[in-house]
């Protein structure tokens, strides 16, 4: 199994679900803000950070959604960390051979949605490229009837392979998220700190014009300095 993971829902839909944009109790992650300025950057102002799904009474708080009421196509988008910041193995594939997130995945497929995921490192390095996906994806579903400009003659998305809870640890042992983040998000020193000012400053800039990124801003900043 690779990167990225694209499930298809269920062509009769066995459970309903509601859409709230109360405010979400999940963390914002760095990736996920720079990720999510990114995608604005690029104009697709259609894709929505402040969305919460409640089915059969259980809430989820998606990364990021795209949703088109009128052709009645939702699309849950998904940004896979390899490892938490308490060195917790996270989004892996089981034993079995079956992803961690299967039922997750299976409950959102059964009320109509699509699920993508990507690796966090995929959406923070290749955020176009990622997007290129999902347009494509849209475009071949009839939710839209042209790829975005800013999208046409992307690189393909580089795929990776989906990972162990065995290959989780050994990534967290060698700081691998640094590698892309730029920053150890499990064990923060003086220069991850400068690191993450110098990711968070031209979003500052970004969020003086755009109110959603202000507020997920906001939200991340909390989270950063007082978890």
């Amino acid at each position: 199994m690779e990167y990225p993971i694209i499930l298809f829902p269920s062509e009769k839909p066995t459970f309903q679900f509601s859409v709230s944009t109360a405010k979400k109790n999940k963390k914002t992650g760095s990736s996920e803000l720079v990720a999510f300025s990114h995608v604005l950057e690029l104009g697709l102002e259609c894709i929505r950070e402040d969305i919460s799904i409640v089915i059969e009474g259980h809430r989820y708080e998606p990364d990021l959604v795209y949703i088109n009421k009128e052709k009645n196509i939702f699309v849950d988008i998904e940004i896979d960390e390899p490892y938490s910041g308490a060195h917790h193995p996270t989004h892996y594939i089981t034993s079995k051979g079956i992803h961690k997130d299967a039922r997750r995945n299976d409950l959102f497929c059964k009320t109509g949605w699509y699920v993508v995921r990507f690796t966090e490192r995929q959406m923070f390095c290749e955020t176009k490229a990622c997007m290129g996906v999902l347009f494509n994806l849209l475009l071949n579903v009839k939710a839209i009837e042209a790829i975005p400009t800013c999208l046409m003659n992307v690189k393909d998305l580089k795929q990776e392979p989906c990972w162990t809870a065995e290959e989780s640890k050994q990534k967290s042992h060698q700081c691998y998220r640094k590698t892309y983040l730029g920053y150890n998000p499990v064990q923060m020193d003086f220069s991850s700190y400068i690191r993450c000012c110098m990711l968070i400053i031209p979003i500052i800039f970004q969020s003086i014009k755009n109110k959603r990124i202000r507020k997920m801003m906001q939200k991340q900043l909390r989270g950063f300095f007082f978890h």
